[in-house]
């Protein structure tokens, strides 16, 4: 259910990431950490694409529809989600298990941890 940095790198390209912060945190026009941007090769899905109006998680159908927008349709697909400091990111896991898929993990360590490592690659 955790990944490090280190195996988030080494799985870049190879599974879906998730980056579960807002469009600005993920095009670089603002950031929590040292550096802006975000992961390589990640998705950007802001926690606020998973609720309806009222901040109430989408219905079982519609989770798996947006997810599927990412191709992601086998259930026990890896995937990893990462936001700021692991809040958001648990609240992607926790939608992806609502939709029915099994797989999936959360880098808690997430931007704050990735954005002020300088020797972590950034797009």
């Amino acid at each position: 259910l955790r990944k490090t940095a280190q195996e988030v790198e080494a799985s870049l390209g190879n599974q879906p990431l998730f980056d579960m912060r807002s469009t600005d945190e993920y095009l670089g026009r603002s950031s929590r950490a040292a550096r802006f941007g975000h992961i390589p090769t990640a998705f950007s899905l802001p926690r606020s694409e998973l609720t309806d109006a009222e901040g109430n998680m989408l219905p079982k159908e519609q989770l798996r529809e947006k997810f599927g927008t990412f191709g992601i349709r086998d259930e026990a697909q890896p995937v990893i989600f990462y936001c700021n400091a692991g809040v958001s990111a648990s609240y992607g896991l926790l939608a992806l298990h609502a939709a029915g898929f099994a797989g999936g993990a959360v880098y808690d360590g997430s931007w704050k941890d990735w954005g002020n490592d300088p020797s972590k690659p950034i797009e």
